[in-house]
């Protein structure tokens, strides 16, 4: 056979050779790509079933909400309510200076204009934690 021959010859298999290997990596990329496609599917229905239940949770919370502002509403019950007797730090700083004094719970309650009730807790509170 003659040299030339030859060389084309090698040129053909090269070139079957290189065709095979490209044929071959296509048909792995295309499995790989219906692989992912298959995952991402999973993994977004996973995502939509999450984000109902978050969905149904939050609509279950708003009804809630709604509920307790409404028997809020018929108790008489509000923020302005619990803010007004709230008793802050220097409040607290008084009745407990007041009582260091000797004076009754309702004398530091009437003085500060403060509910009874609230005192004697913060006295509860104090004693028990000395």
């Amino acid at each position: 056979m003659p040299a030339g021959a030859i060389h084309v010859l090698v040129q053909y298999l090269l070139l079957l050779t290189g065709l095979g290997l490209l044929t071959y990596l296509f048909l792995v990329l295309s499995r790989e790509l219906r692989r992912a496609q298959q995952r991402q599917e999973k993994l977004s229905s996973a995502v939509e079933a999450w984000l109902a239940r978050c969905e149904a949770r939050l609509t279950e919370a708003e009804t809630r909400i709604t509920e307790f502002q409404d028997w809020a509403g018929t108790q008489h019950v509000g923020p302005a309510l619990w803010q007004q007797s709230a008793i802050n730090l220097n409040s607290r700083t008084q009745i407990l200076r007041m009582h260091r004094r000797g004076e009754r719970p309702e004398q530091i309650a009437a003085a500060l204009s403060l509910p009874l009730n609230e005192v004697q807790l913060l006295l509860k509170i104090h004693h028990a934690l000395q």
